[in-house]
């Protein structure tokens, strides 16, 4: 788990940038509650 979560933190703080996250490059996009709001279909 260690791992995991050290990966996961990661991710947040390349790619889910709080006033412009990256969600294109996001490889959780599609489980993201958040990816309609900053890139509506």
């Amino acid at each position: 788990w260690g791992n995991f979560s050290y990966l996961l933190i990661e991710h947040g703080r390349r790619v889910c940038i709080a006033k412009k996250p990256r969600c294109l490059d996001c490889i959780l996009k599609q489980l993201c509650p958040s990816k309609n709001i900053f890139y509506p279909e």
